[in-house]
């Protein structure tokens, strides 16, 4: 008896673009640009060497609908692989790369079956077994619910669901093939290969009702281990576990500054940080840095602003670490707690606006980020709610006396 085992993954986002990258090398840049093909090759190479029956690929294996013919050309060789070795490939097409079958062709080997874009079984043989995989491709970026067009469980050994959409608690509205976890369970498959989402996510164990999430991170938003999920057959059931193949990673560091400091100490404390925070990845990692800065602290918020940080952080930690970029907040300590009575006496005589905080900053104005900071008029809408809410509560307070 061959127990079943296949691939599960979803999310590639093959060609997709890259933003916000002055300033990295040439030998980092071509790890970027050849990540997600190269996270692919690794799930080839694990199927091949674990001699599994099929992979699914459960949506958005391409960025965009418009697809060059040169990731095609590398898909074909790779599938070419897998047919060598005969394990069938089933693609669905997500909002993505979305495609209207009846117009597009894709020259994949026989091995390959792209579900069209009406919900479709198709069943194959493994040892003695029938199998039936039953899924679509999204024909246009938005889809509306397509659970009730799924059948019911069919006579196989094993059925198993393909579906690239969101789950919903409730009937706003949704453009993405959306789905209750009621209604997948209500159709007894043995698993649910879903895609959409980028995290890893298990909505159900028994059945395993399982969200791949992205094979490769590409922002600073997909952090985090990233690969596909292995399932075996096991005592009756199909049994999901991850494996890691991103050979890039993205992380983010946050990092507070209440007190003083030099500015030496800070740049040796954000060396650490960055260590702790990649030790243990394989291959190139991505980090932005985002920190929390008392305006007190002059001589950081300089070098920030002229990016001596960045570009000594950068040449500090090596070729295995890209730092993306450094975001800071500036907020004031209880040391310039002078400028909060200073401005709610501007609230108490009606003349509170920007002139009068340039005023009132004196000196810090000359820091062109503090100066912006300042000028943003959801910043100075903040300062006024905090401070009309403080003569509120001195008003209370006065009240309060008299009674």
């Amino acid at each position: 008896m061959i127990n079943l085992k296949f691939i599960h993954c979803a999310d590639l986002h093959l060609g997709s673009s890259f933003e916000g990258l002055d300033g990295i090398d040439d030998s980092q840049l071509k790890i970027l640009i050849n990540s997600g093909i190269g996270a692919l090759t690794k799930v080839i190479a694990a199927a091949v060497a674990e001699k599994v029956d099929f992979i699914i690929f459960a949506g958005d294996i391409f960025d965009g609908h418009q697809i060059n013919l040169s990731l095609q050309l590398k898909l074909k060789n790779l599938f070419e692989k897998l047919q060598n070795h005969n394990i069938y490939v089933f693609i669905a097409f997500g909002n993505h790369d979305f495609q209207n079958l009846d117009k597009v062709n894709f020259y994949f080997p026989e091995n390959v079956y792209i579900f069209p874009n009406q919900v479709t079984t198709k069943k194959i043989i493994i040892g003695n077994d029938e199998i039936a995989v039953t899924g679509f491709s999204y024909g246009e970026r938005w889809v509306k619910s397509e659970i009730a067009n799924y059948p019911q469980h069919l006579d196989v050994k094993w059925h198993i669901g393909m579906l690239h959409g969101a789950a919903v608690e409730d009937d706003s509205l949704q453009n993405y093939a959306p789905f209750r976890l009621n209604e997948l369970l209500s159709k007894n498959y043995d698993y649910w290969a879903l895609g959409h989402i980028h995290s890893r996510r298990i909505l159900n164990e028994k059945p395993p009702i399982v969200y791949a999430g992205s094979l490769q991170g590409r922002n600073n938003k997909e952090v985090g281990a990233k690969g596909f999920y292995m399932v075996e057959e096991n005592d009756g059931q199909l049994c999901p576990e991850f494996r890691e193949v991103d050979g890039l990673k993205w992380e983010n560091i946050d990092k507070s500054i209440s007190e003083i400091r030099t500015y030496e100490n800070v740049e040796a404390e954000l060396i650490q940080d960055i260590e702790r925070k990649t030790s243990g990845n394989n291959g190139l990692t991505v980090a932005s840095i985002n920190l929390k800065i008392n305006a007190k602290n002059t001589e950081l918020l300089v070098n920030l602003q002229n990016e001596y940080l960045l570009r000594t952080l950068r040449r500090r930690v090596g070729k295995e670490v890209f730092i993306r970029k450094i975001n800071y907040e500036i907020f004031t300590g209880d040391e310039t707690s002078h400028l909060d009575q200073e401005i709610l006496e501007k609230v108490k005589d009606g003349v509170f606006n920007e002139e009068v905080i340039g005023d009132l900053l004196g000196k810090l104005k000359d820091f062109e980020f503090i100066d912006d900071h300042f000028k943003n008029e959801n910043v100075i809408q903040e300062i006024l709610e905090k401070a009309k809410l403080n003569l509120i509560e001195d008003v209370d307070d006065y009240e309060d006396f008299r009674s």
